[in-house]
């Protein structure tokens, strides 16, 4: 398909930009939280309720092996839903996707366990998380295109941020939910005081489905209408067109995936079972990185507008690389306060940096009739292979350590490497137009109402 020529810039007002942002950050923050809520349930009291006849150790790697399904759904949901954003539009799609992740955490909460209805339980839990999985995957395309295909030429990056905002709200919503719930004498906590975080995604649902239905469509996706561009099967054009650009994004999404899991699943599980620290300070310390982490990704955002993405990216994944083994020292301190440290500079820092530039740096990669479909495949391809089996892996690495996490630190290390090299092979898109796009944004003081009011001069 021929790139279309750029036409009179269409004008979006701020109050419809904050629209947008806050329309982006609150699908992520709630897929963050159902996310996250499900892994702190996995780590701390689904081995036992779930899996009541297992060891301690094998009934937490069950509830794992539970959680890691989820990324098995998702590439199913990435194709299904890409392919309804990239033809029918990105507000339907990303409303039904807020729609099932949201059954899907709340359905969790009212799940009898196996004391009750025996093996049912854990398949109805795993039906769940496939449940969670398949909205999940076509949920964070979607949010970064509202946000990226609104944005002003120029600011890309700092209105790309909103959806990764969602990353840090959600997790620090869901952390102080179960640290909240933890809180509870230990009868009360196993028998009905997990459900509560889950219960709470509903009230989440609500506010998100309200500030979604005041988006419009965006300029992309109205242009390609308009211009009869939709292309007839979007997932084959991409992989004939854009091959190269999608195992890019794979590469640099790998050590984002696998560091997330460490520092809210894995290290949750490893400090309270294996170091013996108290759950609320371990669920504390991980609320305090990932509120700290808002502002930091906005001002790493805001940053790659200015030197470019690939500069940021860089320092991001070389830093993680940097701090590997340190984060691993903090950890196994037992130190509540050295935890917290270790969590707030690997994921304020590190994470914080190369996260904040995924959505920017993504779709500037693709054409707006294949962009959907892109990021939704190629960041759940590049999930499951990072974030679903990291959890299992780091445990795996721990037990053949003998209860050390160094085998962990090289993990990191490896993947990150390959993150990295992802990244220096990958080209520099902040200072250019969104690729083939058709519509120019301009932002100004003026709604869209208000304009049209206007009279001519």
């Amino acid at each position: 398909m021929h790139e279309s020529a750029v036409s009179t810039p269409t004008t979006i007002s701020r109050a419809e930009l904050r629209r947008v942002g806050w329309g982006s950050f609150i699908g992520t923050a709630i897929e963050w939280y159902d996310f996250f809520v499900f892994s702190a349930a996995s780590a701390l009291v689904f081995g036992p309720l779930f899996f009541p006849g297992a060891s301690p150790i094998v009934g937490v790697l069950s509830a794992f092996a539970v959680f890691g399904t989820g990324f098995v759904a998702r590439p199913f949901g990435a194709i299904f839903f890409g392919y309804l954003g990239d033809k029918i539009g990105r507000k339907k799609t990303l409303i039904t996707t807020l729609l099932m992740m949201g059954a899907g955490t709340f359905i969790v909460g009212c799940l009898p366990t196996a004391g009750q209805i025996g093996i049912l339980a854990p398949i109805l839990l795993v039906v769940c998380r496939l449940l969670q999985g398949f909205a999940t995957g076509g949920e964070w395309g979607g949010a970064t295109l509202v946000a990226i295909e609104f944005a002003p030429d120029g600011k890309r990056g700092k209105y790309g941020t909103f959806p990764q905002l969602g990353n840090g709200t959600g997790i620090a919503l869901s952390t102080a939910a179960f640290a909240l719930a933890s809180t509870l004498p230990q009868q009360q906590f196993i028998t009905w005081g997990w459900r509560v975080p889950f219960f709470v995604s509903v009230a989440l649902i609500v506010i998100g489905l309200i500030i979604r239905k005041q988006i419009g469509e965006t300029p992309s996706f109205t242009k390609m209408q308009e211009n009869n561009e939709i292309v007839k099967n979007p997932l084959v054009n991409l992989f004939r067109n854009d091959f190269k650009s999608v195992l890019r994004v794979i590469g640099i999404k790998l050590i984002e995936g696998v560091f997330a899991i460490i520092c809210f699943t894995f290290v949750v599980a490893f400090a309270t079972g294996q170091l013996h620290v108290d759950r609320t300070s371990v669920l504390i310390g991980s609320s305090i990185a990932a509120v700290l982490s808002v502002p930091a990704q906005y001002l790493f955002g805001s940053l790659s507008d200015r030197v470019g993405r690939r500069p940021v990216l860089i320092f991001g994944i070389s830093f993680l690389i940097a701090f590997a083994f340190p984060f691993f020292w903090l950890i196994q301190t037992a130190n509540p306060v050295l935890i917290s440290l270790a969590l707030i500079i690997g994921f304020c820092v590190g994470y914080s940096a190369m996260y904040s530039v995924h959505t920017s740096y993504f779709a500037e990669m693709f054409p707006p009739s294949t962009r959907y479909s892109a990021l939704a495949v190629s960041t759940n391809i590049g999930s499951v292979i990072s974030s679903g089996p990291a959890s299992l892996i780091a445990g795996a690495l721990v037990a053949a350590a003998g209860g050390s996490a160094w085998m962990v630190s090289i993990y990191i290390i490896v993947v990150a490497v390959i993150s990295l090299l992802s990244a220096i092979f990958a080209p520099e898109t902040a200072m250019s137009p969104l690729r083939g796009e058709g519509v120019k944004i301009e932002e100004t003081e003026l709604s869209a109402k208000s304009r049209v009011a206007q009279p001519a001069k």
